[in-house]
C-alpha cells in the first residue's frame, strides 16, 4: 500500500543504486484615451498539481499527505478528491484483477480521469527542493507507481467487461475505448514522471513503462481489430521516453550534487557511494536496453498484420530480441493471461 513513509524518498544514487490573456480593456468614452493596461499574468497549467489530487486520494492517510508534501508546493491546490477507502487501497496493492467489480470501477474513476487529465497537460513540475541533496522528497513516485497499477487492473478488466457482458455494440466498443485509454494515460504519465531530472524517477518512468508493455501486450489478443488500431495510434502517438543519455546526464548532475555530501562521510561510506556509482554505470545502461528492445517489439507487434482465429480475436505471438537482458532472451508475448514470470517483471 502506498504509504506517506514511502514516499518520503531520498536519490537513487544514495538508496538504490547504494543498495544496488488577456484581460479585456473596457470601452473607452468618445474623446476618452484608455490607459494602457497591463497584461495579466497567466498561470501555465502544471500536471503535477492534478496528479498530487491523485496522489492525495489514494494515500492512506490523505489530510497527512496534503499537509506533509502538498500544500508548501501547491498552495492553491483544489478540494481534495474522495478518498479511496482502505478496501479498495487493498485490491490495488493486490494486484488481483478478480478482486474488482463494477461498484470498484466506479469509486476508483474520479482518481482515474483526474490522472488522464493531468497526462495531457505539457508542463510538468513537481516542485522538487533540490537543495535538499541526497535527502530531497521524491513524494511523487511510489503513488505513481500505484496509480500506474490501478489503470493496468482497470485496462484489463474494462476489456474483458466489453467482452464478457451483454450490451449493444456502441457501449462495448465505449467500454474497450477506455481499457485501451486507461493504458494510454498510464504511458503519458510515466514520461511526466521521468522528466525531473533524477535518476530514480527515470527509472521509475521505465518500470511504469514497462509494465504498460507488458499489459497491452497481454490484452491484445482479446480485442477486435478496431481496439487493436486505437491501442496502435494511441502508442505511436505518445512522445518519446527518457533515453540512456539522459538518464546518464542526470547521474553526472547528481554526482556533481554529491561531492559536498560526500566530503562529510567516513572513509568506508565514500568507497560504498563511489562502488554504487560505478556500478550504477554499468547497470543503467543494462535496464535502457531492455526497454528500448520492449519499446521496439511492441511497435513491431502493433505494426504486424494479425492472423486471426475463427472467433476473430488474433493469434497468439511471440517476438523475440537478438538481444538479451541478464542472460536470458528479450521477448514480447502477445497472448493472455499474462505469464506468472512477466507478471513478477511488471511489478
Amino acid at each position: 500500500m502506498f504509504t506517506q513513509r514511502k514516499a518520503k524518498m531520498v536519490s537513487l544514487v544514495i538508496i538504490v543504486l547504494l543498495v544496488l490573456g488577456w484581460f479585456a480593456l473596457p470601452p473607452a468614452t468618445a474623446g476618452e484615451a484608455t490607459p494602457p493596461q497591463a497584461k495579466a499574468e497567466v498561470k501555465e497549467p502544471n500536471a503535477a498539481e492534478l496528479y498530487a489530487l491523485a496522489f492525495e486520494a489514494i494515500s492512506d492517510d490523505p489530510a497527512g499527505f496534503r499537509k506533509e508534501f502538498l500544500i508548501t508546493r501547491f498552495p492553491e491546490l483544489p478540494e481534495p478528491l474522495k478518498p479511496l477507502t482502505e478496501k479498495e487501497l487493498a485490491i490495488i496493492e493486490s494486484g488481483d484483477v478478480k478482486q474488482m467489480s463494477m461498484p470498484f470501477v466506479r469509486e476508483v474513476r474520479e482518481v482515474v480521469e483526474t490522472t488522464r487529465k493531468a497526462s495531457k497537460i505539457n508542463h510538468c513540475d513537481w516542485k522538487l527542493d533540490w537543495t535538499q541533496g541526497p535527502e530531497m522528497d521524491l513524494y511523487h513516485l511510489e503513488p505513481a507507481k500505484t496509480l500506474s497499477r490501478l489503470a493496468c487492473m482497470r485496462a484489463d478488466y474494462m476489456l474483458d467487461f466489453s467482452i464478457n457482458t451483454p450490451m449493444n455494440p456502441r457501449n462495448k466498443a465505449s467500454a474497450a475505448r477506455r481499457a485501451i485509454q486507461d493504458l494510454i494515460t498510464t504511458l503519458e504519465m510515466a514520461r511526466h514522471v521521468g522528466s525531473d531530472g533524477t535518476v530514480v524517477s527515470a527509472l521509475v518512468e521505465i518500470s511504469i513503462e514497462n509494465q504498460v508493455i507488458l499489459k497491452a501486450a497481454s490484452l491484445y489478443s482479446r480485442m477486435d481489430a478496431n481496439a487493436r488500431e486505437i491501442l496502435k495510434k494511441g502508442i505511436l502517438a505518445t512522445p518519446e521516453g527518457i533515453t540512456l543519455a539522459q538518464a546518464l546526464e542526470c547521474l553526472e548532475k547528481e554526482k556533481a550534487q554529491l561531492a559536498e555530501y560526500v566530503k562529510k562521510l567516513t572513509p568506508a561510506a565514500k568507497q560504498e557511494i563511489e562502488k554504487s556509482l560505478q556500478r550504477s554505470e554499468q547497470e543503467i545502461p543494462e535496464f535502457f536496453l531492455r526497454i528500448n528492445e520492449l519499446r521496439r517489439l511492441l511497435r513491431e507487434g502493433l505494426e504486424r498484420e494479425v492472423e486471426e482465429e475463427k472467433d476473430g480475436t488474433p493469434k497468439a505471438f511471440t517476438l523475440t530480441s537478438e538481444k538479451s537482458y541478464k542472460g536470458k532472451p528479450i521477448e514480447l508475448i502477445f497472448d493472455y493471461p499474462l505469464p506468472e514470470e512477466m507478471e513478477a517483471e511488471a511489478e
